[in-house]
């Protein structure tokens, strides 16, 4: 259940990939990097997370390929993952707020 009371979507990743989004986090604790399209940066950016106090003036994103990857915390979890194990832009913004691989 997201923070706004609605249900949690789970994603399928394209099919070159060999898993499916189980929401248990392990994918956002640096096993694998995050890496998200232009159109998805400029989406997160637009969410302005630097609002949010434990945000401001931490780098959300870095260049990466075609597009961008998300930033880690200092133990390698991704920037956005919550102690619960789910991911605060879902959370917050829910499926409309979502931001995909980049294919």
């Amino acid at each position: 259940m997201l923070e706004n009371g609605s249900p949690l979507t789970l994603c399928t990743p394209p099919s070159f990939q060999c898993y499916d989004c189980s929401g248990c986090g392990d994918c956002c604790r640096g096993k694998f990097a995050i890496n998200i399209s232009r159109d998805d940066y400029a989406r997160l950016m637009s969410q302005e997370w630097e609002n949010e106090p434990e945000y401001r003036g931490v780098t959300l994103a870095t260049p990466k390929g075609k597009g961008y990857r998300l930033a880690h915390q200092a133990d390698g979890t991704c920037i956005f993952l919550m102690e619960n194990g789910l991911c605060r832009i879902h959370a917050k913004f829910g499926e409309g707020g979502t931001i995909g691989p980049v294919t």
